[in-house]
């Protein structure tokens, strides 16, 4: 076909730009130029472009400086050696765990142990906070692992429990190991001077409200316990192939507290960076083989075992306040507390009241829920389900700390289709009784 623009003779005869020939085209160019510099529009953006650009690079700037201020966590030369010994592998760290993994009392969150063990070769993932919520153990992703996790695949798996609870611990580790059956999972035992150590009186920091470091201190009976925890636990992790790593503890209680940051429960990054030498060195005892193998289950993942929509059918709203639930009664969503900034949201039932739930499977479920516990704070509950809610469980919302955890608990099964919860309080109490979430786990029935 013959197209008119692909010759010479159209441009000089169509275009005022392209007709002007020699120094007839520089002339006129530069007279266009000259008339452009000083319109009054052109000088006007001009201006507003050039200070754009001036506080473009001064936000740059102070962003660069803020960054550069924040000093590298990493000081320890074993703790560096050990980064470098293990710089060409790529590994792909999920850390599960409480506000500690989260990196709570940091000068940045990641400077927690978990990022420390990324050398520049390695990717971390580090969900501390987003996969569990903070106070939350490890029953939470023991039964919305799925959902957590997705279809993302990791080589090195981080839980951390022991200071906000591991029940459901066993259902992770199962369900962790047959979803990534060649991963090194490694339990990061932790312990707080809050509740290991007594004063004089016989005391631990948290009963005596007073973290006073002149005091004289000693190792008390929670010291015992958390040795308890971890011979139990050690088991556990050998069961399913898994790795434990203790933090230090000192023969004197002030040798112990560089580890700790000045709320005495939190890691200081002097903590994290010893617990990241000590995962490291497990790290490097596997990647050289002279640690044993992991245990391999039977049956590995595969998209046949099940999907993420009907194995995990998880809705948590401590910290969005995102309830898909109908409810009614004397109850009312609020926002109960702030932590990290974040907001902390529950499901307040002052009196009696109900939950609607829908199981879209066809079988029946076990149904967990989700609930805040506390010293002396909340009331106990009686919670009905089943056909005519002839179920009843009474839920005890009291522990021994005076921090907020969030549990779980199973409180009977879900039936296909539409299930109602009976809420009701027992007692008065200075808090009402909060509900954070439901789970209909699928799993728990193929994994029992």
């Amino acid at each position: 076909p013959n197209y008119p623009f692909l010759h010479a003779s159209y441009w000089s005869t169509n275009s005022s730009i392209f007709r002007l020939k020699g120094a007839d085209r520089g002339k006129e160019n530069t007279q266009r130029d000259f008339r452009n510099t000083r319109n009054p529009k052109t000088m006007a953006v001009k201006y507003v472009l050039g200070s754009l650009a001036v506080i473009i690079f001064f936000v740059l700037y102070n962003s660069y400086t803020q960054l550069a201020a924040i000093p590298s966590p990493v000081s320890n030369e074993n703790l560096l050696a050990l980064q470098k010994s293990l710089g060409h592998r790529q590994f792909k760290i999920l850390s599960l765990g409480g506000s500690t993994t989260w990196g709570t009392m940091l000068q940045h969150p990641t400077h927690s142990y978990p990022y420390i063990l990324g050398s520049p070769s390695n990717k971390v993932t580090n969900d501390g906070f987003h996969a569990t919520g903070l106070f939350t153990g490890s029953s939470y992703p023991s039964l919305c692992i799925e959902r957590i996790v997705g279809r993302k695949k990791f080589d090195v798996i981080l839980l951390e429990f022991s200071l906000d609870g591991h029940d459901g611990l066993e259902l992770l580790l199962k369900r962790l190991r047959l979803r990534y059956p060649e991963a090194t999972i490694v339990y990061v035992h932790l312990y707080s001077l809050l509740t290991d150590i007594v004063d004089d009186a016989g005391k631990t920091p948290e009963e005596a409200a007073d973290t006073d470091a002149s005091k004289d201190y000693r190792w008390g009976y929670g010291e015992r316990i958390s040795k308890a925890v971890y011979s139990d636990l050690s088991l556990l992790l050998t069961k399913y192939g898994g790795f434990m790593y203790s933090l230090p503890r000192m023969a004197d209680v002030v040798d112990s507290m560089y580890l700790f940051s000045e709320d005495w429960h939190h890691l200081s990054q002097e903590g994290h960076n010893t617990v990241a030498e000590g995962v490291l060195s497990i790290l490097k005892e596997v990647s050289s083989g002279a640690a044993p193998a992991t245990v391999r289950p039977e049956h590995a993942w595969d998209d046949s075992f099940g999907t993420l929509d009907n194995k995990d059918q998880c809705a948590v709203w401590f910290s969005d306040g995102k309830n898909p639930y109908q409810f009614k009664g004397i109850a009312q969503m609020a926002q109960f507390g702030t932590v990290l900034g974040s907001e902390e949201y529950a499901i307040e039932f002052k009196g009696p009241g109900s939950v609607y739930i829908e199981n879209k499977l066809p079988i029946a479920v076990p149904l967990y829920m989700f609930y805040m516990t506390k010293a002396e704070e909340y009331p106990f509950v009686e919670v009905s389900t089943g056909e005519d809610h002839k179920d009843v469980k009474i839920i005890d919302p009291i522990i021994q700390t005076s921090r907020d955890i969030m549990k779980s608990e199973k409180i009977g099964y879900a039936e296909p289709g539409r299930n109602e919860i009976i809420i009701k309080p027992v007692m008065e109490t200075p808090s009402p009784f909060r509900v954070t979430g439901f789970a209909l786990c699928e799993a728990c029935l193929q994994m029992q």
